[in-house]
């Protein structure tokens, strides 16, 4: 998202004397927008890589990890995220994707690379647009005889973790419209003189006092920014992954 799209989107024109202020205001509006989401709408050029799976033997994975005797790792067809997960949960949240490929248990060795224990199968998503952000739990997923005797292994922080391989949401793979023109909407209002960088109504001074009044908390008077609205709320809402500020409860039923 940045100038040309924000000019396309709400038909200004922002003049060659007040680009590099717009510019260093959507990189402000994408930061804010990516940490309510809990993901990037942005392209990214980190790759989250399968090094491999475990072997068994017999019904049991060797453990600890050996990283030279692993079989061989699937071929990617969308981009891996990891997820935190809860066995117990009927749905597994992710971010919001349009496709999905490949659903992983697996160890993550750093930030970019994870070993897979096993890959879940008949896996299906619970899907009410066109795109989902629920997976939902099969029956027989960690109940095998091994998961338990790994976790004890592992102890309480076990570090295990959802690999996804999907086409998610974001600039190259159709993102919303709603989504787009609120993020257009909290460029229009962080551009405005009335703004601090920090997101407040400027301070005014009156007969010698100075004081400022902030966009948050929506009391009577409040200057509320789009994504503090309520319908920017219910926007967010609607497509933030289970790392963002305003993410969304898991159904249960």
């Amino acid at each position: 998202m940045d100038l040309a799209k924000y000019q396309t989107l709400t038909g200004t024109t922002v003049s060659t004397s007040d680009t590099a202020r717009y510019n260093a205001i959507i990189a402000r509006t994408n930061a804010l927008l990516d940490s309510a989401l809990g993901y990037s709408l942005s392209p990214s050029n980190f790759d989250i890589q399968e090094l491999g799976k475990v072997q068994f033997q017999g019904l049991s994975p060797y453990y600890p990890i050996n990283l030279n005797n692993l079989l061989p790792a699937d071929n990617i067809e969308g981009t891996y995220r990891m997820f935190p997960y809860n066995e117990n949960d009927i749905y597994l949240k992710t971010d919001p994707f349009t496709n999905l490929y490949h659903v992983k248990l697996v160890q993550p060795q750093n930030d970019d690379e994870f070993v897979t224990f096993t890959d879940l199968t008949d896996v299906s998503s619970m899907r009410a647009r066109k795109f989902s952000k629920y997976i939902e739990r099969n029956d027989n997923w960690f109940t095998w005889d091994w998961y338990t005797w790994l976790k004890d292994n592992l102890g309480f922080d076990n570090g295990l973790m959802l690999a996804v391989d999907a086409d998610w949401l974001g600039c190259n793979n159709g993102m919303p419209l709603d989504l787009q023109y609120l993020w257009a909407d909290m460029v229009t209002y962080y551009a405005s003189d009335e703004v601090s960088v920090t997101g407040n109504i400027k301070s005014e001074s009156v007969t010698g006092h100075s004081w400022s009044k902030t966009n948050a908390g929506g009391g009577k008077g409040v200057d509320l920014s789009p994504e503090q609205s309520p319908s920017g709320l219910t926007t967010i809402a609607k497509y933030a992954g289970p790392n963002g500020t305003l993410a969304t409860r898991i159904p249960t039923t």
